[in-house]
């Protein structure tokens, strides 16, 4: 499959059928396209060269139409799914820059052009750390991520998912640590009040009496943007330890009075201009984890995200206190029982199956933990809901010598934790084959029982404490 050897002003059609046959012959075949076994690797050689000579002079001279450069930014972005030494010329950084450039050039008017340049910089970035090495290093900062990172003030909704994949991809990788902290603040800041936004433009049509906000109902078009952008503030926060520190240094310069504070916390306003950033974090979290979807799976990913978050915001000073008197932590407490009741329905499933639903559990658990070791009033929060009461004292004196002792060693080997109770479906998992699960199960039950060796026992049982 060969592309004109240039671009000129009389072979518009030309590229047309050219690109329009390789897009096609993709199509078709799906997944399953590889262009080097269909035409050789000569020839994908050939027409990555091409491509990206085409893309370039394109960028500058501008001589097609907006649909004919879509096409090729399709064909790029389509080939970037394959790997090999023949995609060289689309992983230069002239090439990266290129797009860089389009997306800016192009962003805001939700056209294909914005769309595919974003998406062409997502699959060239995925998995390959010596990409985003020569993005970083060779490409000054100006013209290469801080660029790409203002994007987020004008791109596109159907544009905004990519984006976040794209920042994900490269502060996370080998190489993030070339973006310094205090450029990752100004693009965690940006994301933030992004996702405050659209959060806030969500419909909500009922007000939860518990907690005294409106719940958000989150349309099917913003749920992968809220679940990108809370993996990429994640990344960000796992990635580079400095940034949190900088973002309190920065709220405690525009602390608002204790006057403005109240009547904040009281709104749990999103998109008042006085809510210091960490707090307008707070108040999002909370949003998404009383928001309401149709697609239960998709809301799960989301909440997902959100204690991933939590495992390095959780550590704020007050934010669990906050959290918990705004009802977050019961909410926490609920959607955690839901996964481990999952995990109990599927305890004999495929492994993958069971394996993902841990997954899924580790970073509750986790933040679960971190929030009970450092905040009394959350901890007496989750103690009550998981373990509300016990199982009864035997009448021992109705039975025989023999059966009291059956009696008494079966209570003292189970505990005295009821099945019915939430705090149940947690005790089967500190004998979990997967270490960080057991490690965290029993050191949460443990800091519920606050460290009280005859109580932990009692719940879990002699045979798992």
């Amino acid at each position: 499959m060969d592309l004109p050897a240039e671009v000129t002003s009389e072979n518009s059609e030309e590229w047309n059928a050219s690109l329009s046959a390789f897009l096609e012959a993709s199509r078709k075949a799906a997944d399953d396209f590889k262009f080097s076994e269909e035409y050789g690797k000569e020839a994908k050689a050939k027409f990555c060269g091409t491509l990206a000579q085409a893309i370039s002079e394109q960028e500058k001279k501008q001589t097609w139409d907006d649909e004919l450069f879509s096409k090729a930014l399709r064909a790029n972005c389509g080939i970037m799914r394959e790997r090999g030494p023949e995609l060289e010329p689309l992983l230069s950084a002239e090439h990266i820059s290129t797009l860089v450039s389009l997306a800016k050039t192009h962003t805001g008017t939700n056209n294909a052009i914005e769309d595919y340049a974003i998406k062409c910089l997502n699959n060239t970035f995925y998995g390959l750390d010596e990409v985003q090495e020569t993005f970083l290093n060779d490409i000054p900062k100006e013209e290469g991520y801080e660029k790409l990172f203002a994007l987020i003030d004008t791109t596109g909704d159907q544009v905004i998912p990519h984006f976040f994949n794209v920042s994900m991809h490269l502060v996370a990788g080998k190489s993030g640590s070339k973006i310094s902290d205090e450029d990752c603040v100004e693009s965690v800041v940006k994301t933030i009040n992004k996702l405050s936004e659209i959060c806030n433009a969500a419909e909500k049509p009922i007000e939860n009496e518990t907690w005294g906000i409106l719940e958000c109902k989150l349309g099917d078009k913003v749920q992968t943007t809220i679940e990108n952008g809370l993996k990429y503030i994640y990344a960000v926060g796992a990635t580079h330890q400095g940034v949190l520190p900088l973002l309190q240094e920065n709220d405690a310069k525009n602390k608002p009075s204790d006057e403005d504070i109240a009547d904040i916390v009281a709104k749990l306003s999103l998109t008042d201009p006085k809510v210091p950033l960490l707090d307008k974090l707070g108040f999002l979290l909370i949003h998404l984890l009383m928001s309401s979807c149709s697609d239960r799976k998709a809301l799960q990913a989301i909440q997902h995200q959100v204690f991933c978050v939590l495992m390095f915001a959780g550590n704020v000073p007050g934010f669990a206190d906050f959290l918990t008197q705004k009802g977050a932590i019961a909410k926490m407490v609920d959607l955690t029982v839901v996964v481990l009741k999952d995990i109990k329905s599927f305890e004999k499933a495929d492994f993958a199956i069971r394996n993902e639903l841990l997954n899924t559990l580790l970073p509750m658990l986790v933040v679960m933990n971190s929030i009970a070791e450092n905040c009394e009033s959350a901890k007496c929060v989750m103690s009550d809901k998981l373990f509300p009461y016990e199982l009864s004292e035997p009448d021992y004196s109705e039975m025989n010598e023999e059966e009291a002792k059956k009696a008494q060693n079966d209570r003292h080997m189970k505990g005295t934790t009821p099945e019915e109770v939430p705090g149940y479906f947690l005790i089967p998992l500190m004998l979990s084959y997967n270490s960080n699960i057991k490690r965290f199960t029993g050191e949460w039950i443990w800091t519920l029982c606050d460290g009280d060796n005859g109580l932990f026992c009692r719940r879990v049982g002699y045979g798992n404490g």
